[in-house]
């Protein structure tokens, strides 16, 4: 399967992206709407839950979801518990503090993740071709896209993470997507303007090294990340997308 992320998405793809655009809008709320918009009623798994971003937007939007948040950080699982129940939501919320890639998880329908955008200290310690070196968005997809209840993956990416070809990450994410059997959509595809004091922009060195061939625009001209350097306050842009895995039949036999 080949996608175009860097590019307004062509006739490839499964469904035209609902934007393709400059986008100014916190990443949690963009992925929980285009998530709202299309899931089914039901239970909602989200991986790497932290404070809560996603989870409660979702509930907002959606009395008929209830979500089970997956935390390995028991200070950001407490604070999702605790504004969820300020906003009167917690008897719809749920978290399990753990290791999304090792605890035992509930069966659900549809996944949902905004995962890091840099990797782990584990990853740079692990071996080129080990299984450690796909990255957490392809990892996820390729455990939970195996449990027979998941009929849908919602990940928000910067697409530098590797969505069709890795840049580093190891195995593609459309790749994973194809052998398991899903469909792969981008229901959002744009640019996300990187402000100048943000922890993206403060990053940008160590994802030069790791990313030197991955696109960004700056002042509106195009650019790779390899290519910036030092970045000032001039605008910055980097393509972001929220990617959705659909398998029209669950491994159950249930149709979608």
């Amino acid at each position: 399967m080949t996608l175009a992320p860097f590019a307004p998405p062509g006739p490839q793809l499964l469904a035209a992206p609902a934007a393709c655009c400059l986008t100014h809008q916190n990443d949690a709320r963009q992925l929980a709407r285009v998530v709202a918009a299309a899931v089914l009623p039901g239970t909602v798994l989200e991986i790497g839950s932290g404070s809560g971003a996603v989870a409660i937007r979702l509930l907002h939007l959606r009395a008929d979801l209830r979500v089970v948040g997956v935390e390995v950080s028991s200070t950001a699982a407490g604070e999702s518990l605790r504004r969820a129940t300020a906003m009167g939501l917690g008897d719809r919320l749920h978290v399990i503090r753990g290791d999304a890639l090792v605890v035992r998880l509930p069966a659900a329908p549809s996944l949902v993740a905004n995962p890091p955008m840099l990797p782990t200290e584990r990853w740079f310690e692990a071996p080129a071709k080990s299984p450690q070196r796909e990255g957490f968005a392809a990892a996820l997809v390729r455990r939970f896209g195996a449990l027979e209840s998941t009929a849908d993956i919602w990940i928000h990416l910067f697409d530098f993470h590797g969505i069709d070809r890795s840049y580093g990450w190891g195995t593609p994410i459309a790749q994973v997507a194809a052998e398991l059997g899903f469909e792969l959509s981008l229901p959002h595809h744009g640019w996300r303007a990187i402000g100048p004091t943000s922890r993206v922009r403060d990053a940008l060195p160590q994802l030069a090294r790791l990313f030197p061939e991955a696109d960004a625009q700056v002042d509106g001209a195009p650019a790779r990340l390899g290519e910036l350097g030092h970045v000032d306050a001039r605008p910055l842009l980097i393509p972001h997308s929220v990617v959705r895995l659909h398998r029209a039949t669950a491994a159950n036999g249930v149709l979608r």
